[in-house]
């Protein structure tokens, strides 16, 4: 997944990036912890890059949690969401504050 995303940043020049969890069950471990890293910050112009999570349930309260521990939520402007109309508020926000 990591690969993938560095890919696709790399050639769309996202200024903000969604990761879908919506079908994804995560319970415990730091296996994600990397992609929130990459996709939180952009290679080219070192700066950091907005990122929403859609999740909710048991994956929403495990990742928080496991951000929450190193404070990477904060320090990589991480935010999640638990239905895709919080996802669309986020992005619209984004898109009007970058404008």
């Amino acid at each position: 997944m990591m690969q993938y995303i560095e890919e696709v940043l790399a050639r769309e020049r996202a200024g903000a990036l969604v990761i879908n969890l919506d079908q994804y069950s995560y319970e415990f471990g730091n296996d994600l912890f990397g992609v929130f890293v990459i996709a939180g910050f952009d290679k080219i112009t070192s700066r950091l890059r907005p990122v929403c999570v859609l999740a909710h349930g048991q994956t929403e309260v495990a990742l928080k949690s496991l951000l929450a521990a190193s404070n990477t939520a904060d320090m990589f402007d991480i935010t999640f969401a638990s239905a895709r109309a919080q996802l669309t508020e986020w992005l619209h926000h984004k898109r009007t504050a970058s404008a």
